[in-house]
C-alpha cells in the first residue's frame, strides 16, 4: 500500500495547527459556488495541559475558559471551540453557530448533553471557549457536531429527519466511561462516548472529541430514524450497511469543512487515492490503537478504519466470520461495511475529478462539489429504498436512479463505473432496474393519504402493485422530501422458528417490506417490496448464529442494566419470553471485539 509520507511521518511530526478558512485560495479564474457552511473564522486556540480527573473521583468543576473574547459579529451566534477533525489531527478551530443550537444549557431544539461531568457553561458573551483537554470541550464537540451532522442530512433531504427515541430530543453522552467505544441505543436514548488513557499518545482519547465518531453515531440515529426496520432485523448487511452509512456521515461531514478541505489538498497532493483526513476514520482513536499495541509495523495506520481499499462485493454467507484485516472482509459489520465505504469513497472521487476535469473547478471547489452531490443522492437512495433490510446492490441503484432524477444523470457514467468495479452491481442490473422502473402500475397518490388511512390505500392496491393483500402491515411513514416527493413506507412480520443450535425452542420474527415513492405530480415513480421468503429466514438465522457465537444475546430479565451505567453496546438482541428480538442499537466498540471469556 502506498502511504502518504505525510502520514508516515506524522508519529513523530506535531500536530499541525488548523488552517484559516480562506475566501478563494485555489487559483481558481471564476466566481466560486457559494461556499458551505464552514467557520466563520479559524483560529488556534492556545493550548493547556490535558486535564483528566480520575474515573473513580467525583466530577471536577469544569476549567475556566480562556478569557473572554470578542462578542461574535452577529449577537444571535456563538463561539465555540471545537475539532474539525480531532486533537491528533489538528489543534481546536473556532466556529460560530447560532445561540439557539448550544444555549446556556448545552442543548437545542433536537439535541441535548446528558453527562455525569459537570456542564460546561458559556462566557459572558455566550461562548464556549473551552481549553484543550476539558470536559468542556468534549461536551461542546460532541453537542455541535450532533447537530451539524442532523442538519446537513436535513438539509440533503429537503426536510426534518425524525430522531427513532422518543421525544423530540436526542440525548448525547460525552463521558458515559471508560473504554475505547462509542455507540448509539435507541433504547439509551441517543449516543455514548467513552474515553481512556493512551500510553502511546500520552494523553487522554476522547471518543466525543472525534469529529468522525460524533458523526458517525449521529449518522446511526439518522438512519435509525429514517429506517426503523434496519434495526429490527439480524441480516449481516443491513447491519454493516448501518456501519457503512455512519462513516459515509463522517466523511460527508469532513468535507463541509474548509480547513478540512484544504488539508486534504495538501495531504494528498490532489489525488485522493493518497491518504488523508476524508479517508481516514477516526485518526486519534487509530493512532492510539497503533502506538499502545507491541507492533511498530502499523504505526503509519493513523486511522481506526480507511475508506481506501480494494474489496470487492461478495455475500456475506461466502465470507469468513470475524474482522478480516486490511486486505481481507469479514463478515463482522465494521468490516464487511468496508466495502461499501469504500465504494462511496470511490463515488466522492469520481465526482471530484469530473469537477476538476469537465467543470473545470479547482480542487477545493470539486471536494464542495463531491459533497454536494453524493450526499443527497445516498439520502434519496436510502428513503426510496427497502423499509426492512439494506442491501448494497439496491443502495447503489438507488443513487444511481436518483442522479438521473435530481441531476439529469450528469454523474451516472461514473457511479456505474464505481459500482460495477467493486462487483456490488452488474451491467444486468442496472438494464433491470431501469426496466423495472418503467412498467410501474398507474397508481396515483391520493390527497390526504396519511399514516392513519395508508394501510387501507395499500390493501385497496395490493393486487396493482403486486404486493401480499393478508399481510399485517405495519405503516412506517408518509413523508415529502425538499423535491415534494413522497415516500409510503410499510413493515410487516411473520414468526419463524429458530434454527440455530442451542436455540431450538425460540422464535422469532422475519420481517418484510413496500415502498412506494411518488413524485410532486402524485405519479407512482418507484415500488420497492422486500419479500420474506427462504433467503430472508436463512440470512435473519446466520445473523443469530453470529449473535450467539459472540455471546451478544441477553435474557430480558436483566435488561436493567439498560437503565444503568453500564456499557450495554455489546447486547444486540434480547430473550423475551421465547422469543429473539433484535435491540435497537450500533455496533460495540469500533476498535476490537468483546471477549467474555
Amino acid at each position: 500500500m502506498n502511504i502518504n509520507t505525510n502520514f508516515a511521518a506524522v508519529k513523530a511530526a506535531p500536530k499541525k495547527p488548523a488552517q484559516a478558512a480562506q475566501k478563494s485560495d485555489c487559483g481558481c479564474s471564476h466566481a466560486h459556488a457559494a461556499p458551505a457552511p464552514a467557520p466563520a473564522e479559524s483560529v488556534v486556540i492556545n493550548s493547556q495541559p490535558g486535564f483528566e480527573p480520575p474515573p473513580q473521583q467525583p466530577p471536577q468543576e469544569p476549567p475556566k475558559q480562556d478569557p473572554p473574547q470578542q462578542p461574535p459579529s452577529d449577537p444571535s451566534k456563538a463561539k465555540v471551540a471545537v475539532y474539525a477533525q480531532d486533537p491528533y489531527v489538528a489543534e481546536p478551530i473556532i466556529m460560530e453557530i447560532p445561540k439557539n443550537e448550544i444555549g446556556s444549557n448545552l442543548q437545542s431544539s433536537r439535541v441535548k448533553i446528558r453527562d455525569q461531568r459537570a456542564h460546561a457553561t458559556p462566557d459572558q458573551n455566550g461562548n464556549y471557549l473551552l481549553a484543550e483537554g476539558s470536559d468542556g470541550i468534549s461536551q461542546v464537540n460532541a453537542l455541535v457536531f450532533t447537530n451539524e451532522t442532523l442538519q446537513l442530512f436535513e438539509e440533503y433531504r429537503g426536510s426534518e429527519i425524525p430522531w427513532a427515541v422518543s421525544g423530540d430530543q436526542m440525548s448525547v453522552t460525552p463521558h458515559k466511561q471508560e473504554g475505547r467505544n462509542a455507540y448509539y441505543s435507541r433504547w439509551g436514548g441517543g449516543t455514548n462516548y467513552f474515553y481512556s488513557h493512551s500510553p502511546g499518545l500520552d494523553t487522554v482519547m476522547k471518543t466525543a472529541n472525534s469529529t468522525d465518531v460524533v458523526s458517525h453515531e449521529t449518522g446511526h440515529a439518522l438512519l435509525d430514524g429514517l429506517r426503523p426496520g434496519f434495526f429490527s432485523t439480524h441480516d449481516a448487511e443491513t447491519g454493516a450497511f448501518h456501519e457503512a452509512f455512519g462513516d459515509c456521515a463522517a466523511m460527508l461531514m469532513g468535507l463541509r469543512d474548509a480547513s478540512n478541505r484544504d488539508m486534504v489538498i495538501e495531504q494528498s497532493g490532489g489525488s485522493l487515492r493518497n491518504h488523508n483526513v476524508i479517508s481516514s476514520l477516526a485518526e486519534e482513536f487509530g493512532a492510539a490503537r497503533a502506538f499502545d499495541n507491541n507492533d511498530p509495523g502499523d504505526d503509519h495506520k493513523i486511522w481506526l478504519r480507511t475508506a481506501i481499499n480494494k474489496f470487492t462485493y461478495k455475500d456475506p454467507s461466502e465470507i469468513p466470520p470475524g474482522r478480516g484485516d486490511d486486505d481481507n472482509l469479514g463478515r463482522e459489520v465494521h468490516s464487511f461495511s468496508r466495502l461499501f465505504s469504500g465504494a462511496f469513497y470511490d463515488a466522492i472521487e469520481s465526482v471530484y475529478m469530473q469537477s476538476i476535469y469537465e467543470d473545470k473547478q479547482c480542487p477545493k471547489e470539486a471536494l464542495q462539489t463531491a459533497e454536494r452531490v453524493t450526499g443527497p443522492l445516498l439520502t434519496r437512495a436510502i428513503e426510496a429504498g427497502s423499509t426492512s433490510r439494506a442491501r448494497f446492490k439496491e443502495i447503489a441503484l438507488g443513487m444511481i436512479a436518483a442522479d438521473g432524477a435530481m441531476t439529469e444523470g450528469k454523474y451516472s457514467d461514473g457511479l456505474k463505473k464505481v459500482f460495477l468495479d467493486r462487483k456490488i452491481i452488474t451491467p444486468e442490473d442496472i438494464a433491470n432496474d431501469e426496466k423495472r422502473r418503467a412498467e410501474l402500475p398507474d397508481v396515483r397518490l391520493p390527497e390526504n393519504l396519511s399514516k392513519a388511512n395508508a394501510v387501507d390505500f395499500l390493501e385497496a392496491h395490493a393486487e396493482a402493485l403486486g404486493v401480499p393483500a393478508n399481510e399485517a402491515y405495519i405503516p412506517d411513514s408518509v413523508s415529502t422530501n425538499g423535491r415534494g416527493e413522497t415516500f409510503v413506507s410499510f413493515r410487516y412480520q411473520n414468526e419463524v422458528p429458530v434454527m440455530v443450535p442451542g436455540l431450538e425452542n425460540m422464535v422469532t420474527d422475519v420481517q418484510g417490506g413496500v415502498n412506494l415513492v411518488f413524485n410532486a405530480d402524485g405519479k407512482l415513480i418507484d415500488r420497492v417490496h422486500s419479500e420474506i421468503n427462504s433467503e430472508t429466514v436463512l440470512d435473519e438465522m446466520a445473523g443469530i448464529a453470529d449473535m450467539k457465537s459472540k455471546e451478544a444475546i441477553i435474557e430480558k430479565e436483566t435488561l436493567d442494566l439498560f437503565k444503568s451505567d453500564a456499557d450495554t453496546s455489546v447486547f444486540k438482541s434480547a430473550i423475551e419470553g421465547n422469543k429473539i428480538v433484535r435491540i435497537p442499537i450500533s455496533g460495540c466498540d469500533h476498535g476490537h471485539e468483546h471477549h467474555h471469556h
